[in-house]
């Protein structure tokens, strides 16, 4: 017997007021009822188990699962690589940054070519970094003004709290984390000497900005 799916959870009258802005929210109180939450959830998960369970041919869940999985990724553009990109640069011959992913890979790496037609260099490999953490998420990659440095920030929890990190494009040394629990947002000053950043509140916003000073003495 197939398992029902979990019913709608009750409404309750909720006037919620902000900026002097006014709206219902019949289901606000879930977000104080932790224990809703978990028993919903299950139930739900249970109810998906059992409806692809009842879809599965041969009783095998791992063939649907499989299934869905390559119907998935039949609709999916594996590997992609960027248009190359001059930044800021104003030699004769800039050089030119662009990213790319590969098929059996989850993250970019990033390159740079002396010239449209010079030879790429690897300068900044996510799919590497990712191997060190739980979880890797990157947020803003942003070169130097004079082009000597990389930094970025990422995600290696999932939490949405970022940390930032810098390296020398030109060493193939791992990159130096700078600080942590920072926004994923950053900007670099037009001297390339400061790092602009941004700390984020309880609840995950942007509200105080900060700098890092003499980034050459942190790296080399």
């Amino acid at each position: 017997m197939s398992i029902l799916p979990p019913k709608l959870p009750k409404k309750e009258n909720k006037t919620i007021t902000v900026h002097n802005n006014k709206f219902k929210d019949p289901f606000y109180w879930i977000r104080t009822d932790k224990t809703f939450i978990q028993q919903y959830t299950s139930q739900y998960n249970h109810y998906t188990i059992d409806t692809l369970h009842n879809l599965s041919h041969d009783n095998d869940m791992s063939t649907i699962f499989t299934d869905l999985v390559e119907q998935f990724t039949s609709r999916t553009i594996l590997s992609d690589t960027t248009l190359p990109t001059i930044y800021k640069s104003k030699t004769k011959t800039p050089f030119y940054y662009y990213k790319t992913i590969d098929a059996h890979d989850n993250f970019f790496k990033y390159y740079r070519k002396k010239g449209i037609r010079g030879t790429p260099t690897l300068i900044l490999d996510c799919q590497l970094l990712s191997t060190s953490y739980p979880y890797w998420s990157i947020g803003y990659v942003r070169y130097s003004p004079d082009e000597k440095l990389i930094a970025f920030t990422a995600d290696t929890s999932g939490n949405e709290i970022y940390h930032l990190f810098i390296k020398n494009i030109d060493s193939h040394e791992s990159p130096t984390l700078l600080v942590s629990n920072v926004h994923y947002s950053i900007a670099w000053s037009n001297n390339s000497e400061f790092i602009y950043y941004l700390r984020c509140d309880k609840n995950t916003r942007p509200y105080k900005l900060f700098s890092i000073h003499e980034i050459y003495f942190l790296i080399f």
